[in-house]
């Protein structure tokens, strides 16, 4: 599958990932969110319970196959630009960041999905 007929079939997916890394990377730069934190956490809580309605309902209106690896990439993209703000900016505690990602935004995401 080449990358244009990949953005074609999977326009929302793209459009919903696009959005939700460039708003995690407006999140890293003010103040409240700059650490990974309760508060990146909630409101990329409050992100999921938006984008992944979205994404459940154009993946089955699209009957596409593989729902749940688009749902994980989804869920994965806060992680991936917080980890790499990790290695440039010094955060409190990457581990306690990590288990509020876990409880509030991994558990939103799934509450969403179903």
């Amino acid at each position: 599958m080449s990358i244009k007929s990949f953005l074609i079939k999977y326009k929302t997916f793209v459009l919903l990932l696009l959005f939700t890394a460039l708003t995690n990377y407006l999140l890293i730069n003010l103040p409240l969110f700059k650490e990974f934190s309760y508060e990146f956490a909630s409101v990329n809580g409050l992100l999921f319970f938006i984008t992944i309605p979205i994404l459940v309902f154009y993946s089955y209106k699209k009957e596409l196959a593989n729902k749940k690896s688009l749902l994980i990439i989804l869920l994965l993209t806060p992680l991936t630009v917080v980890s790499l703000n990790y290695f440039f900016v010094e955060i409190c505690s990457f581990k306690d960041g990590l288990y509020f990602y876990l409880v509030i935004s991994l558990a939103s995401g799934l509450i969403a999905f179903f």
